[in-house]
């Protein structure tokens, strides 16, 4: 059986490319964005890039539609899977149209309710939707478990003074001057730091940083570090985790214009319940902040059988069956 995996880039590639292994997809082609993210993370495999739609960006996303609409003329799969946003919204619709089992699995920012791109896909009844939140679960959107179910944080025995730092702002499209500002003063002289800070303007303060690095590169960087600090997107906090580190986490604020809504705030009060991070606001961090952050490692697993419960899904017959990507 072959899938199709449907995925913006940042956090909503990160969270599918862990789902697809956990549901142990075996024959799949991706759709995404073209980035730098997305070439170095799915470099080797079979790749479409579709034309860039932003966040509620309805022109862009019809742009995508249309070149999803010939793509999936030329192209045949058994079932899709996607984890939003606007990309989902423009391969879904269509392909379940054609015969496609389709699958959209709420990304793990939307922590009580679904986003727009969820919303969307609401009424196309053939669709499968799933959320990693029980407590928002209903008939139409089933539970299923949470990426960040797999994490646990384990406390170190004793704690040096952090000397390598990666800062992180992932490929969000707008600023972070705020948190930036503050870092800058608070990150003592001499420490170790690589900043990756997406478009975030850092002329007048003389660090050196990168817009966007390849993702194994700066997986890598994270790994080696003594401390994470990332705004709270979920493919950057992943990212920590994967790498055994606690991180340190900025939420963005709708007011400051530092993003469309405030889901990030939700997602750390949902990490924090779990004790996956620190946190701290853009204008108050404090180095302490940071050395807490690295005194503890965290512990992933990948593995299905670890985690429950598991997507199911109605077959055509009606009948409960197996989960996305499986042989029935």
């Amino acid at each position: 059986m072959t899938t199709l995996l449907v995925a913006s880039e940042g956090g909503h590639l990160t969270e599918l490319q862990i789902l697809a292994r956990r549901l142990d997809v075996k024959e799949y082609a991706w759709v995404t964005f073209d980035s730098a993210q997305s070439r170095s993370l799915l470099s080797g495999q079979e790749v479409y890039y579709a034309p860039f739609a932003g966040s509620r960006d309805l022109p862009g996303t019809w742009h995508a539609g249309s070149w999803a609409h010939g793509f999936l003329r030329n192209h045949r799969f058994d079932s899709v899977i996607s984890t939003g946003a606007s990309i989902a919204l423009a391969v879904l619709p269509q392909a379940a149209r054609a015969g496609a089992e389709c699958y959209f699995f709420e990304c793990s920012a939307r922590t009580s309710g679904p986003s727009l791109t969820g919303r969307l896909l609401e009424p196309f009844r053939s669709i499968k939707l799933f959320t990693q939140y029980e407590r928002w679960a209903n008939r139409r959107w089933k539970y299923h478990s949470s990426i960040f179910d797999g994490f646990r944080s384990i406390p170190l025995d004793s704690t040096a003074e952090p000397k390598r730092v990666v800062v992180t702002f992932g490929l969000h499209k707008g600023g972070f001057r705020r948190a930036l500002e503050r870092l800058v003063q608070v990150i003592p002289e001499g420490t170790e730091v690589l900043w990756q800070i997406g478009d975030t303007d850092n002329s007048d303060l003389g660090i050196k940083s990168h817009v966007s690095l390849p993702a194994p590169e700066l997986t890598q960087a994270m790994a080696e570090a003594d401390a994470v600090i990332t705004h709270a997107g979920t493919g950057s906090i992943i990212s920590a985790l994967q790498a055994g580190k606690l991180p340190l986490i900025i939420p963005r604020r709708k007011e400051f214009r530092e993003h469309i809504d405030n889901h990030q705030l939700l997602i750390a009060d949902e990490l924090g319940r779990r004790d996956l991070i620190v946190r701290a606001e853009a204008d108050s961090i404090e180095w302490k902040d940071v050395i807490n952050a690295a005194s503890s490692r965290v512990t992933g697993i990948d593995s299905v059988s670890a985690l429950a419960p598991q997507p199911w899904r109605p077959n055509r017959g009606g009948s409960t069956g197996g989960q996305p990507g499986s042989h029935e």
